[in-house]
């Protein structure tokens, strides 16, 4: 038996102008080091930027990575259609790794 796990993690964002994210640009670095935290600068209203911190980035080169590859894009969107049809067994993170994970 094949047993799959997802994972649903909570991003975090916030909202700055430009002017106010260059006074707090120390701070906000400091702040987006922690995993998942992002900042999205404003400039008159409209988003200008993206703060993120490194992890999270190369995440997201790794994401599209995957999505260019066409056969596992296709695999992946298959397992998922498995999951939520109820073909296959799910357990949570916590369920396959315990305190290990």
């Amino acid at each position: 038996m094949i047993v799959y796990t997802k994972v649903v993690i909570k991003m975090t964002e916030k909202t700055y102008s430009v002017s106010e994210g260059r006074r707090k640009f120390l701070e906000l670095v400091r702040e987006s080091s922690k995993v998942f935290n992002r900042f999205v600068f404003t400039k008159k209203g409209k988003p200008e930027a993206v703060m993120l911190n490194y992890e999270d980035y190369q995440g997201l080169l790794e994401t599209l990575e995957i999505l260019e590859d066409q056969a596992l894009t296709k695999e992946i969107v298959s397992r998922n259609r498995e999951i939520e049809s109820g073909e296959v067994d799910t357990q949570s993170h916590d369920e396959v790794f315990g305190d290990n994970g």
